[in-house]
C-alpha cells in the first residue's frame, strides 16, 4: 500500500538477488495496488519480491 502518491518499482528477485521480473515501475497514486504474475515464464527455484517506492 502506498501512503501517498510515489514512484513504486516492485521486482521479483532470485536467490542471488538478480531481478527475475518487474511487475510494477511507475507512478501511482495513494492506496491500494494489484500486480499480475505470470508464472508460466519463471523457472522453478526460491524468489523474493522487492518494493521500492520513492517520493
Amino acid at each position: 500500500m502506498a501512503p501517498e502518491a510515489a514512484h513504486v518499482r516492485l521486482t521479483l528477485v532470485d536467490i542471488f538477488g538478480r531481478e527475475v521480473a518487474t511487475l510494477l515501475n511507475r507512478q501511482v497514486a495513494a492506496g491500494r495496488h494489484e500486480a499480475v504474475l505470470d508464472v508460466g515464464r519463471l523457472t522453478m527455484g526460491y524468489i523474493s519480491f522487492a518494493w521500492r517506492l520513492e517520493e
